[in-house]
């Protein structure tokens, strides 16, 4: 039997924020919704960036109008199972909402997930990504 290659929770997490910031998600993100999708949870004392920083459920969110717009129909079927597959591993190790509990040593350490469901990720355009989103927020320049 041939055993995957399997990332841990901060390889995960590394991958997933690179891809927010190089195509431009979490600062399009940070402008327009400034929070609200996540219900101001930055607000709380769950907050990742009182705790543990970075939190990987809310790295990988993204919203469905959000995804509908900026994504080929392969892009969102590779994001799509990725974050579903993620969030089910987290919710393995988290009894709560995965999203509004601190992500302890322990979780993280507990964390592991196939390298072959997070590999698809590499498949996005970030530099299209990117110019969709820009468009969205300064309109068509052409």
């Amino acid at each position: 039997m041939c055993e995957h290659e399997m990332y841990n929770y901060f390889e995960t997490l590394s991958i997933v924020e690179t891809l927010m910031i190089e195509s431009g998600i979490r600062e399009f993100c940070t402008i327009v919704c400034k929070g609200e999708c996540c219900n101001r949870c930055y607000e709380g004392k769950a907050a990742c960036h009182r705790n543990e920083g970075r939190r990987l459920a809310c790295s990988i969110f993204l919203c469905h109008n959000l995804l509908n717009t900026i994504f080929t129909n392969c892009e969102y079927t590779a994001y799509t199972n990725a974050s579903s597959e993620i969030k089910k591993v987290l919710r393995q190790n988290i009894d709560k909402n995965i999203f509004y509990t601190v992500h302890t040593k322990k979780i993280q350490n507990k964390f592991t997930i196939d390298r072959q469901i997070v590999s698809p990720l590499s498949i996005i355009n970030v530099k299209s990504v990117k110019l969709k989103l820009n468009t969205l927020l300064h309109g068509d320049k052409n």
